[in-house]
């Protein structure tokens, strides 16, 4: 019998235990709905009222001002900063918390397509200004490339003006005395390099030498050149 006994006190133990467990967790399930349904609106009606003005204001960023006129009085709310947020009723601003003001229907679409309008012009200038930015560059390209040719031609007419000083095959020193003085300049180690003019030999940069035209022939001849 005593034993019997103790077995029902157990069963009974283990019942309460498992009923608490079972309210605790209903407890826990409840709360956690009721974090839920907070977080989905506010708690308070001023905070409710609040939370729907925001959205309908959000929702509205599409439609025209005359499809927020539900009342149809000719009004609506609109925020000074940010034009697309509208409403039928007071309130706030979801963007900036800034208070809407009222103002005719008008007043509000003429405001939203002024703002809509200014952001396609700014962005065409932004455009517009990288598209001159680019053409300018290339522009700079295109004159750098003008002065890099300029000076290759330039040194090109340079190297072929002191090439021509170097004689090659029979030298005819009356064609090279142009202006019919009977004398030339000559170069003391490149017999070759003869020119009309005071200059600098072009092989290896010593200053040529004003001589006769006798002795220019004298010079080539001696060292193997064969003169006309």
């Amino acid at each position: 019998m005593k034993k019997l006994i103790i077995s029902l006190m157990t069963i009974a133990t283990i019942i309460l235990i498992m009923s608490g467990t079972m309210i605790a967790q209903e407890k826990m399930d409840h709360n956690k709905m009721g974090d839920t349904s907070q977080k989905g609106c506010c708690s308070s009606t001023k905070d409710s009222s609040s939370c729907m003005a925001k959205d309908k204001a959000g929702d509205m960023k599409s439609m025209s001002a005359k499809m927020i006129d539900k009342n149809l009085d000719g009004k609506v709310y609109q925020c000074s900063m940010c034009p697309d947020q509208l409403s039928d009723e007071p309130g706030k601003c979801p963007n900036c918390e800034m208070d809407l003001e009222e103002i005719t229907v008008e007043e509000a679409q003429k405001s939203m397509t002024n703002d809509g309008h200014n952001m396609m012009e700014h962005g065409k200038m932004k455009s517009g200004d990288m598209m001159e930015h680019g053409k300018m560059k290339d522009h700079k390209m295109d004159h750098s490339k003008m002065k890099m040719m300029d000076m290759k031609h330039s040194g090109h007419d340079n190297m072929k003006m002191k090439g021509s000083m170097v004689r090659e095959g029979i030298i005819d020193l009356m064609t090279i005395d142009k202006n019919g003085d009977k004398k030339v300049f000559q170069d003391q180690m490149d017999w070759n390099v003869i020119s009309d003019e005071a200059g600098e030999c072009p092989v290896c940069g010593m200053k040529l030498k004003e001589v006769s035209i006798n002795e220019a022939k004298a010079n080539l001849i001696k060292h193997n050149y064969k003169v006309k």
